[in-house]
């Protein structure tokens, strides 16, 4: 029995409810679908139209990406001087033959750079940060030992004191 139709109060004892206005469309794989759509062919076509929708949506963005990059390449180029090739020099170095590639790997380097910097100021901090905890275990186990001493102190005078 579907757990639903045991516990649901609009499908209890056979009855044909709807769980808050919604209908419980599902498949021998598992998979469930609640909708307000009461036909499947309406589910097929509004499924088919999502799937659409989504597939333009990911155009867009992926146009969007697109477009930003290039954009970023122009200012590149027009802000920077970007180093020549000449025809020679092209047909034998195949991995640098637009400018674009050349804007690319200059923007990769510039990226590159940052992340070595920000990796260098991460370390710096984590010896920093090791440094002070070092230092933290240190007086801890000086305030340890310092508090064994006063308990064997006061232990001794407790012992002697009980002697007389």
């Amino acid at each position: 029995m579907d757990f639903l139709e045991k516990e649901d109060p609009g499908l209890k004892d056979g009855k044909n409810g709807r769980f808050a206005g919604l209908q419980r469309f599902g498949d021998d794989q598992g998979t469930a679908l609640w909708t307000v759509l009461t036909n499947k062919k309406e589910i097929e076509d509004a499924i088919q139209k999502r799937t659409k929708q989504f597939e333009e949506e990911e155009e867009r963005t992926q146009n969007e990406r697109s477009r930003q990059q290039n954009e970023t390449h122009e200012e590149i180029l027009e802000t920077e001087e970007v180093p020549t090739l000449t025809l020679e020099e092209m047909n034998t170095n195949q991995t640098r033959n637009t400018p674009k590639d050349m804007v690319t790997e200059e923007v990769d380097k510039r990226n590159n750079v940052v992340a070595s910097e920000e990796i260098v100021e991460l370390t710096k901090a984590a010896k920093e940060a090791t440094a002070s905890a070092k230092e933290a275990t240190a007086s801890a186990k000086e305030a340890t030992a310092s508090a064994k001493e006063a308990v064997s102190a006061s232990s001794a005078g407790k012992a002697c004191c009980a002697i007389m």
